[in-house]
């Protein structure tokens, strides 16, 4: 691994340790199956990393995630 790798593992990391839901995306057909992992697992989970490969797919994505945050907002209180 290089340092960016090392350096961008450790952000991921201190996100995630401060409770930050963190959602990744790599975009293109240039993104190695390597660099898609060190990706995913930057991820808070595996619902919350997508490799998109048309545009289409990544505005499926946001939209995913705009729901996703909507879901886990709303609360009913009486």
């Amino acid at each position: 691994e290089t340092e960016l790798d090392n350096a961008m593992t450790a952000a991921c990391n201190k996100v995630k340790a401060e409770g930050i839901e963190l959602y990744v995306t790599s975009f293109g057909s240039g993104v190695s199956s390597s660099t898609r992992a060190k990706l995913q697992a930057c991820a808070t989970d595996a619902d919350n990393y997508q490799h998109a490969t048309s545009s289409a797919d990544l505005a499926a994505f946001f939209n995913h995630i705009g729901q996703d945050v909507l879901n886990k907002s709303i609360y009913v209180s009486k």
